[in-house]
């Protein structure tokens, strides 16, 4: 096992720089995620791990040790890749055994470690046969045991599962979790699919745009993102987003006032997950809404709404949508679970907001909508 560090690591490409000065610790052990859309530079990372690539600028260190001109195949790093990548023409015996050709000191072994790692990623049973005679679920496992065959102190999983249908990829997940816990050797996956992240890592990397945005438990980073980016990334359906502006202790979104647990000037947003807004029947609840849209999704249901505060979002469990198009519900909101971003996308930590009755919101909205006049 191997703890890694990556300290000011930086990439460029000409004068395209794909990474910005990262710091970042993988802890001995540790099953981590770099989660992102597609040109965050997580696969630039994954590559600069395996050795791959070089840095422009910084150091990777394993256990301590600059690593920066090592080559790939002296790392001692495993990688599984999206593809991958079995040699058609040998036998899951000799494609698990592959690498440690280069490990001279193990081949006496070899035959031993080949079948301990088949047996732990349950592919025991197929050694004689070719990569063309096993499942997509199958050849997954056997590039995993390929990987691990070496004894890695590091593991690198390069979007695993994207090769897989849904009913796999949730099976498979469990599997990888399982393996890990057995192997217990540090893991680093590189993923954009957030339920991969969440599900299967015990801490969360959120990279955009060559930057990381956010470390921390996927619970960290669903509940308390860093920013708008990674309250929009993390979640699905995602997160509502919306504009008002904030004058003390009072904020105006759409046509109601909310009163803040805290005093703030200028432009807000307020982030609520559709599934922490709770419909009630109408004339109940903080304000009233119009369902425009009816979007079932199996097990719940998924709203749309036009509401005094902007257009909004909510979840409800049940195959069964208890309101149509046109309905009239009441909407109540959680203020615990709502958060309020800067207008640098930044959240603002500790601040809640609560929907004030509307018999005060009239009053306490004029000096507020007269400062968002100056402000236009």
């Amino acid at each position: 096992m191997a703890a890694i560090v990556l300290d000011g690591v930086a990439k460029s490409w000409g004068n395209t720089q794909v990474l910005h000065p990262i710091d970042l610790t993988i802890n001995d052990g540790e099953f981590a995620a770099i989660l992102g859309p597609s040109g965050c530079g997580k696969s630039t990372t994954l590559f600069l791990l395996a050795g791959l690539y070089t840095p422009t600028e910084g150091r990777i260190l394993f256990d301590g040790h600059d690593v920066n001109r090592v080559d790939a195949r002296d790392r001692n790093v495993g990688v599984v890749f999206q593809s991958y990548a079995l040699y058609p023409h040998l036998s899951i015996y000799d494609n698990i055994a592959f690498p440690l050709r280069f490990k001279p000191e193990e081949k006496r072994q070899a035959d031993r470690l080949v079948r301990d790692v088949a047996m732990l990623v349950q592919v025991d049973e197929l050694l004689e046969r070719k990569p063309a005679a096993l499942s997509g679920g199958q050849q997954q496992r056997v590039a995993l045991a390929r990987a691990l065959v070496k004894r890695p102190g590091l593991l690198l999983l390069d979007e695993p599962l994207s090769n897989l249908d849904a009913t796999l990829r949730m099976a498979m997940r469990a599997e990888l979790k399982a393996i890990h816990a057995k192997s217990q050797a540090t893991t680093l996956m590189v993923t954009h699919d957030q339920i991969e992240a969440m599900t299967m890592a015990s801490r969360i990397i959120c990279m955009n745009q060559g930057r990381v945005e956010q470390t921390g438990t996927p619970d960290e980073l669903y509940r308390q993102p860093a920013n708008l980016f990674v309250a929009g990334f993390i979640g699905s359906p995602p997160m509502t987003f919306l504009p008002g502006f904030a004058e003390g202790p009072v904020a105006i979104f759409g046509q109601r006032a909310l009163c803040l647990s805290a005093h703030c000037t200028g432009p807000l947003t307020l982030g609520i997950r559709p599934e922490d807004v709770l419909l009630t029947q109408s004339g109940t609840g903080h304000f009233e809404g119009c369902i425009t849209q009816v979007d079932p999704m199996g097990r719940e249901i998924l709203y749309r709404m036009h509401t005094p505060i902007g257009e909004l979002q909510a979840l409800e469990s049940g195959s069964a949508a208890q309101y149509g198009i046109g309905a009239s519900v009441g909407i109540a909101l959680q203020p615990e679970l709502t958060l309020l971003f800067d207008a640098q996308g930044d959240r603002l930590p500790g601040i809640k907001a609560t929907i004030m009755p509307a018999h005060f919101s009239s009053a306490a909205m004029c000096p507020v909508k007269q400062r968002i006049n100056l402000s236009n």
